[in-house]
């Protein structure tokens, strides 16, 4: 991806999040921050063995593979979500993933997640199995003009 693309990309990011940024009840769910990602996400692939035993992530023929996605992730929440001191840490957490594209496609909500939980992972949360509160949902039919984007949110849970 270009630098000028993802500058634009940015820039379409900050007026996703302007303009459909969802408020919650603060008894319903707290989420520390949310930052949108544009583009469609990469689901995360299955690892493929090698004949020496090494594991590695198979990238695709066209389009952004997962490597460049997870960095993408990363650009756009340090840019957006504003890294506070204290993470990552060691916290429970909480993880909504809103995918707005243009039909129901061939992506799985779950591989959708995983490639943001490991995007994730080092800079709010230590690992990722500290995520024990995950919802993600395609919301379909965005429209012909708009690409589509994702909005995360993230939020310690505390009890």
């Amino acid at each position: 991806m270009s630098r000028g693309s993802m500058t634009q990309k940015y820039l379409a990011a900050q007026e996703i999040i302007s303009d459909s940024h969802r408020e919650y009840d603060s008894q319903e769910r707290r989420f520390a921050f949310s930052f949108a990602v544009p583009g469609d996400p990469v689901p995360k692939p299955r690892p493929r063995v090698m004949a020496n035993g090494g594991v590695y992530y198979p990238e695709p023929r066209k389009g952004m593979g997962y490597t460049a996605f997870k960095e993408w992730v990363q650009i756009c929440f340090l840019e957006q979500a504003h890294r506070r001191s204290e993470w990552p840490s060691t916290a429970c957490f909480a993880l909504e993933v809103e995918y707005h594209a243009r039909g129901i496609g061939k992506r799985d909500t779950d591989n959708i997640v995983g490639s943001f939980m490991d995007a994730l992972q080092g800079l709010v949360w230590v690992d990722d199995r500290l995520v024990t509160d995950v919802r993600c949902f395609k919301v379909v039919d965005v429209g012909k003009r708009q690409e589509p984007y994702c909005i995360v949110r993230v939020g310690k849970i505390t009890n």
